[in-house]
């Protein structure tokens, strides 16, 4: 069988309803790639139709396509790519994506996709240390940062404007890890 719970699908730009229930069927995953899809040209993959039908979806990069290996790169264009093809400019209802969603679907939602789920993908008691340690104030960030700001506030602006100058530590497994 070519489709199993172990399969990744990339994309999944063009996909008919018997090919949704048939992915739906096998349990197979769904590796989502807005930059990639976008810089292609190729179409938008329905996630939150996807979503709704049960199937797993975690954010993929796919540098070979797109233009850029950021995780972050791939949060925004998963947001702006739902904004864009929701149909409706400004989107209505919950035809778009929240950014609660596009990080979850790169973090928790990849690690079901890739069948890790009870190992990483959020910080519970037992699963690896895998995190970044994030300075929104750091000299030079993209971002200000202003007493008013949230918490979530902040979380948003690194999200959508942050790049390698915030992050000032990593951490892969519990270990601390210098590139």
């Amino acid at each position: 069988e070519l489709l199993t719970p172990k399969s990744i699908v990339a994309h999944c730009v063009h996909l008919k309803d018997s090919e949704i229930e048939l992915l739906k069927k096998t349990n197979a995953k769904i590796a989502h790639c807005p930059l990639s899809n976008l810089a292609m040209k190729s179409g938008y993959c329905p996630i939150r139709l996807l979503d709704s039908k049960g199937i797993k979806i975690g954010l993929g990069t796919d540098v070979s396509g797109g233009i850029s290996p950021s995780m972050l790169s791939s949060v925004r264009h998963c947001l702006f790519n739902s904004i864009f093809f929701s149909g409706s400019i400004p989107p209505k209802g919950d035809q778009f994506l929240e950014l609660q969603e596009a990080f979850y679907y790169a973090t928790l939602g990849g690690s079901y996709v890739i069948g890790m789920q009870d190992k990483l993908g959020n910080f519970e008691v037992g699963k690896y240390f895998d995190a970044l340690v994030i300075d929104p104030t750091v000299a030079g960030s993209p971002f200000d940062v202003f007493e008013r700001d949230s918490l979530f506030g902040i979380f948003e602006k690194f999200l959508m404007l942050g790049d390698d100058r915030n992050i000032v530590q990593i951490y892969v497994n519990g270990k601390e890890v210098h590139l």
